[in-house]
């Protein structure tokens, strides 16, 4: 239904960029797209150990020499993680995905100086649930839409600060 990516990166005490790149993407599936999602995203880590060639969104060939499934952490509704090696580029990436209802939370990283200290830290991926879970605890049933008034009427009830200033 509804997607919206991010980054993340790890700087050091001086603010410099330390390497470790990533992005976690939020998507809201409909019924029950977000479980079956995560079924297939673990039945491909699964079956994929040995590699598998991909076509970027961008339209070039991409190939992973292995894919090993990690322990996942214990949050949520049920998660996968699993560690990507790209066969040019010979740099490790991690996946973790995290499903609380029928929200999918991904996080994916890779460490540009130094491949063997690419994580996703645990606390990002708690702290990033925990604003999902709150949001969704949040919800309202949507409501039916204000009415579009015309030219100089205005409703009841103000809507922003300021909005019927010298208007009555």
């Amino acid at each position: 239904m509804a997607s919206v990516v991010n980054t993340f990166s790890r700087t050091g005490v001086d603010r410099r960029f330390q390497g470790l790149l990533g992005t976690i993407r939020i998507s809201a599936y409909e019924g029950d797209g977000a479980e079956q999602t995560l079924r297939e995203l673990r039945a491909a880590a699964e079956d994929c150990g040995g590699g598998f060639t991909m076509t970027t969104g961008e339209g070039q060939p991409q190939r992973f020499e292995s894919v090993t499934v990690l322990p996942a952490p214990r949050l949520g509704d049920e998660a996968v993680a699993y560690r990507l090696v790209n066969a040019a580029e010979r740099a490790p990436s991690l996946v973790t995905a995290v499903r609380t209802g029928s929200t999918l939370v991904m996080f994916f990283a890779t460490h540009l100086s130094d491949p063997a200290a690419v994580e996703i830290p645990e606390a990002l991926v708690a702290a990033q649930l925990a604003k999902v879970e709150r949001l969704r605890r949040a919800e309202r049933p949507p409501t039916t839409p204000a009415t579009h008034l015309g030219p100089g009427q205005w409703p009841a009830e103000g809507g922003e600060a300021g909005e019927n200033d010298g208007v009555e």
